[in-house]
């Protein structure tokens, strides 16, 4: 009903504002009751929104097995409506929860899924894209690096998208530490400093430079009891 669809979208929105505030408790009850409203809606756009909602906040608090579970539902919502841009976001997204958990088959099925939509993919999607396929190479394909590092650097025209920890990680897999050096030297901002510094490690080991690798991995293990 009209009443069910303006009930969900009040919901959906209190949950925005709490979650933006830093409530996710509270954000959480609201998208619950969100869900609840739009049980009958076939508005398919806005129940993905919901679901990738209550993905996040799962996400933020490392609940995977919940998070998995809304992602999935978001993706086939975003399906249903159409929305390429956000099912892509959502395949993608899959794509790393799986390599994550390095659950390497699941993580393959949802990275083929994205291939029949390459074409439509964002710069920002494709960086993302190939930071997944060359981790998974690094994995369990090796054979096919080098064809994705240079689809990498050749079809992402904005370099900001380029994971630089990923593309090092891929020159230690072939042990060329040399370019893994300049990779990892590109990385301005690590989203995972424990990783970041990891990585330092594994190059200046790789390099003969044990005194650094050791300072570098000094600072991995301080950055890892942190967390």
């Amino acid at each position: 009903s009209r009443d069910d669809e303006s009930m969900m979208k009040t919901y959906y929105y209190a949950g925005v504002v709490r979650s933006n505030g830093g409530d996710k408790q509270g954000a959480m009850e609201f998208y619950v009751k969100a869900e609840m409203a739009s049980r009958h809606s076939d508005n398919y756009l806005f129940k993905g929104r919901i679901h990738d909602a209550k993905y996040h906040i799962y996400r933020d608090l490392f609940d995977i097995s919940r998070s998995l579970i809304e992602l999935k539902k978001s993706k086939d919502c975003f399906y249903k409506s159409g929305d390429e841009r956000r099912y892509i976001n959502s395949l993608i997204s899959l794509s790393n929860i799986f390599m994550t958990l390095n659950e390497y088959d699941s993580a393959y099925y949802y990275l083929n899924n994205i291939d029949s939509y390459y074409e439509k993919l964002t710069d920002k999607q494709r960086g993302l894209y190939y930071a997944n396929r060359l981790q998974y190479c690094i994995r369990k394909d090796s054979i096919n690096l080098n064809n994705y590092i240079y689809e990498y650097f050749d079809r992402v025209k904005n370099k900001s998208y380029i994971n630089w920890m990923v593309i090092s990680m891929s020159y230690i897999a072939k042990n060329d530490f040399v370019k893994a050096k300049e990779a990892i030297d590109k990385c301005i901002k690590a989203d995972d400093v424990g990783l970041y510094y990891y990585i330092k490690s594994e190059v200046y080991e790789g390099l003969g430079q044990y005194e650094e690798a050791l300072d570098a991995y000094k600072e991995y293990v301080k950055v890892d009891h942190k967390s």
